[in-house]
């Protein structure tokens, strides 16, 4: 894998951040605009790319360097599975955020335990070493996501709190 892809993947990930960062910026001048609130915004939002950065990068090296025939790219091919993984892993961050927040966090434990079951269900990948790092980078983006999110739901607790 050529290191032009992991480029490609970055300028996607560029792509789909930029608007939902200008979207963000521009609530700052409207009437609706608390401090508390932007920053769990803005800590959902940065964690978020930080996380599909890291994600890139560590699929990226995991490709390059397997020895194992490749079944299938981690790294985002185009710009429409950036956006549909990205939105996912955003909307997740929003998810745990909001359940932390308001003291669901067994909607958190609930939700955790059905993707770890989704993942049970690919026997066939079992026994592959490349498969083996993709699912340990994805459950490092997992814990980080949830660090984020606690960090992001406090300024939200306070922001609900203080309404």
């Amino acid at each position: 894998m050529k290191f032009k892809k992991l480029f490609k993947s970055f300028k996607y990930i560029l792509f789909f951040y930029v608007p939902i960062a200008m979207v963000v910026l521009l609530f700052c001048f409207s009437k609706y605009y608390d401090y508390n609130l932007f920053l769990a915004v803005m800590v959902m939002l940065s964690g978020n790319i930080f996380l599909a950065l890291f994600t890139q990068t560590s699929n990226y090296v995991a490709e390059k360097y397997a020895t194992e025939i490749k079944s299938r790219y981690f790294v985002y091919q185009n710009f429409t599975d950036c956006f549909f993984r990205g939105l996912a892993g955003l909307l997740e961050i929003v998810f745990y955020t909001i359940s932390f927040a308001t003291n669901l966090s067994s909607l958190v434990a609930g939700y955790l335990l059905l993707k770890t079951v989704s993942i049970w269900q690919d026997k066939d990948n079992y026994n592959n070493k490349k498969e083996g790092l993709h699912t340990a980078i994805l459950r490092s983006a997992i814990v980080i996501s949830l660090l984020v999110s606690l960090v992001a739901s406090y300024y939200l607790a306070k922001y609900i709190n203080g309404v």
